[in-house]
């Protein structure tokens, strides 16, 4: 009895499995395909096409689901996506696929190799090329290049050796590399914390840094030794010291940081910063027993958030309660606020705490 009970659960495993296999995929196509479908900004029309192979030609590691399945291809291990299956033959994007916008602007191009993705490519409404996607199959590296104005900007790569980690490289074709052209200024006010930043220049040819410029007060970069120009050889690494110093009254989301060189064509370098700066977070919370704000001076309390869920619950003195729900960085306005103490609590995913909040003219 029992043997018979495990056959029939086999059979009915397999044929769960082969259920699964055979079903909901529609039955192979091949050939030209268009079609067309809509995003939140746009509808595009999709072109390429379509083969069917046989499933057996591959040295598959295992089937994630839907549409897909992990596949050994040269040297390394990636994903074969198909659209369709009738027992071992599926049906597989192959060759040039082309993306175009109503206007008939080209917005992406990519190859496949019998449902393999080689590479991609991404275009602005312009027809510039925005993002260049590929893999070294040979080399099991993956390659993801960003252009900012017809110009490669960054390049990123994920070694054979770790894949969990990437290594960045800013303006990889030019004389002057940038060890972090996209920078992440953050700061808890009245702390030390995330004040001082550097930026490292690296040199390819000689050249000359001539200046340095910005236009946000949220930030000071401190001139070289010397001062400007600044004359640099090959190999040789200049460092910037940055320093940020926002003020919940006028800080911005972020600012660029202009490097001018001496070179004849592409003669600036650019560093894109995003800002962020709050009186309290998770580092500070649990800790803060008195914070005075003044209405003139700092004019909001910045809260930033603290895991999934955050909230915030300020108690007047005359009894009132406002509560606020912290999705992001939040800047609570105290225009509104009589100068007078108040009560906050602030209650987060794993953290917490009050304090008493003193707002002043």
């Amino acid at each position: 009895m029992k043997i018979k009970c495990l056959v029939m659960i086999l059979l009915l495993l397999v044929s769960r499995a082969h259920a699964q296999d055979e079903w909901p995929y529609p039955n192979p196509k091949s050939g030209f395909e268009t079609s067309v479908y809509e995003t939140d900004e746009d509808t595009l029309t999709v072109a390429g096409g379509y083969r069917i192979v046989s499933l057996k030609q591959f040295d598959t590691i295992r089937n994630l689901g839907r549409g897909c399945f992990e596949i050994h291809y040269k040297a390394a291990n990636t994903l074969l996506f198909f659209s369709g299956k009738r027992g071992d033959s599926i049906a597989v994007q192959d060759s040039v696929w082309q993306t175009f916008d109503p206007r008939g602007k080209l917005r992406t191009r990519e190859e496949w190799d019998k449902g393999v993705k080689l590479w991609s490519k991404t275009f602005d409404e312009r027809g510039i090329l925005q993002q260049y996607d590929y893999t070294d199959f040979e080399h099991d590296t993956s390659f993801y290049l960003t252009y900012r104005g017809g110009r490669l900007f960054k390049k990123v790569f994920y070694p054979p050796n770790d894949k969990n980690h990437s290594t960045a490289i800013f303006y990889p074709n030019d004389r002057l590399i940038i060890d972090q052209a996209e920078l992440s200024c953050y700061k808890v006010y009245n702390s030390s914390v995330g004040s001082d930043y550097t930026l490292g220049l690296n040199c390819k040819k000689n050249l000359s840094v001539l200046s340095v410029q910005y236009g946000s007060k949220s930030i000071e970069v401190m001139k070289p030794r010397g001062g400007f120009p600044y004359k640099m050889k090959p190999g040789e690494q200049l460092t910037l010291h940055v320093k940020f110093k926002p003020s919940p009254q006028s800080l911005v989301s972020g600012d660029t940081i202009t490097i001018v060189t001496s070179e004849d064509e592409k003669a600036s370098y650019s560093v894109y910063c995003r800002f962020n700066a709050v009186h309290v977070d998770y580092s500070n919370v649990e800790q803060i027993r008195t914070m005075r704000l003044s209405k003139a001076k700092d004019k909001y309390l910045v809260v930033g958030r603290m895991g999934s869920v955050t909230d915030l619950i300020i108690n007047y003195p005359t009894g009132r309660r406002s509560h606020y729900e912290i999705k992001r960085t939040t800047k609570i306005d105290l225009s509104s606020f009589a100068p007078g103490i108040y009560t906050a609590q602030i209650a987060g995913c794993e953290t917490g705490g009050g304090f008493d909040l003193i707002v002043t003219e």
